[in-house]
């Protein structure tokens, strides 16, 4: 998250317990809320929640989750050797 970034107080709870429910699933994310500097909401984004949907979407190249929202599996992350190096100062850009 960047310091801009806010999150749902209980989400890092929720969604470790998901992880822990489900260890089948390798990345999860979630909804994101835009707001405007006085907190009100501008527009919810959502994203493909099923397998095959998030796999067609990186085919399309487009980015099926928004980076503040993840948490994955260490293995997973690992497994893909971390971010490429050219996204060093843009991390949450590297969906490819």
């Amino acid at each position: 998250m960047d310091a801009d970034d806010i999150a749902v107080g209980d989400r890092l709870e929720r969604q470790v317990a998901f992880m822990e429910a489900h260890p089948e699933v390798g990345v999860l994310g979630g909804a994101i809320e835009w707001i405007d500097t006085a907190g009100k909401s501008i527009l919810t984004s959502h994203f493909p929640t099923k397998d095959r949907d998030i796999k067609a979407a990186l085919r399309r190249g487009d980015c099926p989750l928004s980076h503040p929202t993840v948490i994955m599996q260490k293995e997973v992350f690992a497994s893909v050797a971390g971010y490429r190096t050219s996204m060093a100062h843009a991390e949450d850009y590297d969906c490819g």
